[in-house]
């Protein structure tokens, strides 16, 4: 899986198997006596931005750019994520960017703090498409925790997708079976997302044929539920082959007769008359004689 943008001019060889959702980049504070209701709130805190190198820290600090929140005017600290979210509960650093899928459990309890709030991204479209690769994501109300929910009403912010990617060697029959099973999983629809949203293809990556041909007609061709996969994926390649043989055995039939007949036919008596001149001219012996 990955959840960053790839160049498919530095990876030829590398093909989509579908965008199978979005995980927000959420932007966790502390909530004063206002809420806070955009990033260009947190100008002059103390803000975790992530890791170095890390998808969260690299979109978070593109999502605060956007509000005229940076370096020189803001302290930005960039600590493991544990480390962060210990700062923030203890009030060292006033806020964190974060990714938390809703479905991850392992950090609900920060997340759902109180004193804490999720901080929405206006104009989100406008930002999103300003970074690029990433998409405004609409976060319901409850999303994260559904009694006393949180957060407390619908917002928007923004997430990355999620591709999964393979190999273009891969067989068809392995493309398949993975393509099933992301359907199977994603395409059931989420807090996060409508049923048949996903999977999907969004970006440059050349999608798999295989996985293609899955999501649009949405059952495995018949050779691959029926044959073992290593026979099932020669199928393909020999009735490609075997057609090209028929058609050229048509083609021949229509377009050559046979070898013989055009011996027969055309070429001997050809030679059989030159041979004639050539005896009438004086330049070879009669053998009739």
């Amino acid at each position: 899986m990955n959840a960053r943008p790839v160049d498919s001019e530095r990876f030829p060889n590398v093909v989509s198997l579908g965008t199978i959702g979005n995980i927000p980049v959420l932007i966790i504070a502390r909530a004063g006596v206002t809420p806070i209701t955009s990033p260009a709130d947190l100008r002059g805190k103390r803000i975790q931005v992530g890791y170095p190198g890390s998808t969260a820290a690299e979109v978070g600090e593109r999502i605060l750019a956007q509000f005229n929140v940076t370096q020189g005017n803001s302290s930005l600290q960039s600590d493991k994520r544990s480390v962060a979210e210990a700062m923030v509960l203890s009030g060292e650093s006033d806020a964190a960017i974060v990714m938390y899928s809703p479905y991850d459990d392992s950090h609900a309890d920060f997340i759902t703090t109180p004193g804490l709030q999720i901080v929405p991204i206006p104009a989100a479209k406008a930002v999103a498409g300003r970074i690029g690769y990433v998409v405004p994501v609409a976060l319901p109300a409850g999303a994260y925790r559904v009694a006393d929910p949180v957060p407390a009403e619908d917002i928007t912010v923004i997430g990355v997708p999620i591709t999964v990617v393979a190999r273009d060697s891969v067989s068809r029959s392995a493309i398949f079976a993975i393509a099933r099973a992301l359907n199977a999983r994603f395409g059931r629809g989420s807090v996060l997302s409508e049923p048949g949203e996903f999977p999907q293809f969004l970006y440059n990556i050349p999608a798999s044929d295989a996985a293609s041909e899955y999501y649009e007609a949405g059952i495995i061709p018949w050779q691959y539920r029926l044959l073992p996969a290593p026979v099932a994926d020669l199928v393909i390649p020999i009735a490609v082959t075997g057609s090209v043989l028929l058609i050229l055995a048509a083609l021949y039939q229509l377009l050559l007769p046979e070898f013989y007949t055009v011996w027969k036919e055309i070429i001997r008596p050809r030679r059989h008359h030159r041979r004639q001149r050539r005896v009438r001219h004086g330049s070879l012996p009669d053998e009739s004689r």
